[in-house]
């Protein structure tokens, strides 16, 4: 395959968001110093957020890669509010 990389590791979930965000039902990317995502509207009324995940706090396997296993969705909200917190 031809084309480029990058190191970031992405959390995905789809979710009905309880919020009174501006653009919730547009496509948007929030970039902030910890990070960015990205909100892409779904059928009915769901989001699909995908959220940065920094390196330090994912759960890594020995060979680099995220273990799907250890992340559930829960984790993947709490990542922006905790890093926005810091």
């Amino acid at each position: 395959m031809e084309g480029e990389q990058t190191e970031y590791i992405w959390g995905v979930v789809d979710m009905i968001p309880e919020t009174d965000f501006p653009d919730i039902r547009n496509r948007c990317v929030i970039h902030s110093d910890n990070g960015s995502c990205m909100i892409i509207p779904r059928e009915g009324d769901k989001v699909r957020l995908y959220i940065q995940l920094d390196e330090k706090g994912s759960t890594l396997t020995g060979n680099g890669r995220i273990d799907k296993q250890r992340v559930q969705p829960q984790q993947l909200l709490e990542v922006r509010s905790k890093q926005d917190v810091e």
